[in-house]
């Protein structure tokens, strides 16, 4: 944390929705329509407080599908993908989302897989300009419920 020894640390706190809707072309493929809800706080603190800091939050449109390749009886390997934003929220919005899934109910389902999710989004000018271009990586699992 910062102090009286000069060190600077920075909080930064990231979430994302993303409500959408799907239609299966096929029983291999779906596409997908909806819209993924960035929130972005950070807190900076110094050798003489708390700095100025904020929160930024923008909505992008997606479009985009889901391979789905049957593995088992249960068991399906699913390849999502989407582009967004389109200027609305952020200029140029894209995820790629391989994932493991199964099937433990008529309307539910658990998945495994690793998420890569990118956004390029700015604001304002000069001073108070907001750039954030950033791709986020990592392992993700999740649960599905239709209805």
């Amino acid at each position: 944390l910062g102090g009286s020894n000069g060190a600077v640390a920075a909080d930064v706190d990231q979430w994302m929705v993303e409500p959408s809707a799907s239609f299966r072309v096929s029983d291999r493929f779906e596409t997908i329509v909806g819209v993924r809800y960035t929130n972005l706080s950070t807190e900076i603190r110094g050798p003489f407080g708390r700095i100025p800091s904020g929160t930024v939050d923008w909505w992008d449109p997606i479009i985009g599908g889901r391979l789905i390749l049957p593995m088992g009886e249960a068991w399906t390997f699913n390849l999502r993908g989407d582009i967004g934003g389109f200027g609305v929220g952020s200029d140029f919005a894209w995820q790629l989302f391989p994932y493991v899934s199964w099937q433990y109910g008529e309307r539910a389902s658990a998945q495994v897989g690793y998420r890569a999710i990118s956004g390029d989004y700015d604001e304002g000018s000069g001073l108070s300009e907001f750039k954030y271009d950033v791709v986020t990586l990592g392992a993700q699992i999740g649960v599905t419920l239709r209805f």
